[in-house]
């Protein structure tokens, strides 16, 4: 845990020497993308086999074997939201914000 923070910040301060972003912007940023993710495995508004989608993609992606099938389900649940369930995620998306 230690060396994932540890090398977060170490990221974050060299995309603040090249004149990318703050520490401050890039913290924002990571938490709001974590709460999203978060709502997309959770949120009830969404269909069961949706959520299931990006529970299980970020269960492969949180796991040590890297196949290319993380990807593949993450691609498939977003075009999912921005189908037909569009309405649905920018209710969630402007919650979460």
């Amino acid at each position: 845990m230690i060396h994932t923070v540890t090398r977060s910040l170490e990221l974050a301060a060299v995309l603040s020497a090249i004149g990318g972003l703050s520490l401050l912007v890039f913290r924002s940023r990571v938490s709001r993308w974590l709460r999203l993710a978060k709502a997309a495995a959770t949120d009830r508004r969404l269909p069961a086999p949706v959520r299931w989608v990006f529970r299980c993609a970020l269960l492969i992606k949180c796991s040590p074997i890297d196949f290319g099938i993380d990807e593949a389900l993450l691609l498939v649940g977003v075009a999912l939201l921005a189908g037909p369930y569009r309405g649905v995620w920018s209710e969630i998306r402007n919650e979460v914000r």
